[in-house]
């Protein structure tokens, strides 16, 4: 059973850890030495905004002199557009496994300059390796969170316990379908039915929708931010709804979440084509890739660190509640993106079938 709170003395004794790190790791090649200017990356809002300016924006700025602006965070199709119009909205794209292989496919992302990046860095990224075009920038996860109160303190055993009503009672809620593999709600479907996680791909596209036909009645919204589940759960509005782990790690005390039957995947950033601050954008995602910046990253939210030699500056405690920890990744699954980006039928991935298919299933139980 995960505790979502943390003492202040972890805290200090990680941030001391950090500083430490920033010390001996800081003349790790992103030191001023060319020009200055900007670098326009994401603002993820919330919880991850916040540790991406604490961990990233404003200490790159102080060792570099690049002045980092952000926006908001940039859909595919937005982002897109940008760049076949080539005026890119952003210099670092955050992007989803499941969408880089178009963009790559159609030249629309800059080759990794691996010339701005420190050996050790790049070695140190694990699970997922830096590619031609991307490196990884986070590791996150979508948890069955619940109200341990609620569940008499009973972990989950896994998403056949969500489906089980009868006996936690009270309401719940999943992503929306429209979320697509990031919501993580048609795998859950089939593990919530029974199936074992070996044998969910390919997804069985009829016995999942059968699986939502059972529980929709139960659900008390289909949540579409990250914010959603954690405000319901707060809230007393339900018992139990998927979460974004990152969500859930800033809760209240008594939401308590499993890494029993999680999803996990990987985060990525990406140079987009024509970018007008290339080589601030190299520099930025090597300096924010450091141990110690990843470490401070995950300290302030739940998102795991893409650089796993930023798990040994964190606490034995905190670093448990990373979705990249051991423990962590001996519980869950794997979200298969790669299944996801492949197109069964010319032009569809299989993430865009699903989007169709929910809407069509939407549009019947209106």
């Amino acid at each position: 059973m995960n505790e979502i709170s943390m003492t202040m003395n972890r805290r200090t004794l990680v941030k001391s850890s950090v500083a430490l790190a920033a010390t001996t790791l800081a003349g790790c090649g992103t030191r001023s030495g060319g020009k200055a200017g900007e670098v326009i990356v994401s603002d993820g809002g919330g919880s991850w905004g916040r540790a991406q300016r604490l961990a990233f924006h404003e200490p790159f700025t102080r060792e570099t002199g690049v002045r980092v602006r952000t926006v908001p965070f940039v859909m595919p199709g937005k982002l897109r557009t940008s760049i076949e119009q080539k005026k890119p909205v952003i210099d670092v794209a955050d992007m989803g496994a499941v969408d880089m292989p178009r963009f790559i496919r159609d030249g629309l992302l800059t080759p990794l300059d691996r010339s701005a990046f420190d050996p050790a860095v790049l070695d140190g990224l694990s699970p997922v390796k830096a590619s031609e075009f991307a490196v990884p920038a986070l590791y996150s996860a979508i948890v069955l969170a619940y109200r341990n109160e609620a569940l008499g303190g009973r972990e989950p055993v896994g998403w056949q316990d969500f489906w089980n009503v009868a006996a936690r009672g009270g309401g719940c809620s999943l992503a929306t379908g429209t979320l697509g593999v990031m919501g993580a709600t048609f795998p859950i479907a089939l593990l919530g039915d029974g199936v074992a996680p070996k044998d969910l791909y390919p997804l069985d596209w009829d016995r999942l929708f059968r699986s939502l036909d059972q529980i929709k009645p139960h659900i008390r919204k289909f949540w579409a931010s990250g914010g959603e589940p954690v405000q319901m759960l707060a809230d007393r509005n339900v018992v139990m709804s998927s979460a974004w782990n990152g969500r859930i790690d800033t809760a209240q005390t008594d939401i308590r979440f499993t890494w029993n039957q999680a999803l996990t995947g990987a985060g990525y950033w990406a140079v987009p084509k024509g970018a007008q601050n290339r080589e601030n954008a190299f520099r930025f995602m090597a300096f924010a890739l450091r141990p110690d910046r990843q470490a401070h990253f995950s300290e302030l939210n739940g998102y795991g660190p893409a650089n796993a030699a930023a798990l040994k500056l964190l606490t034995p405690e905190r670093a448990a509640l990373m979705p990249n920890s051991p423990n962590a990744l001996a519980r869950s699954i794997d979200a298969n993106e790669a299944w996801w980006a492949k197109e069964d039928r010319p032009g569809e991935t299989n993430a865009d079938l699903a989007v169709r298919l929910w809407e069509a299933w939407i549009a019947r139980n209106a």
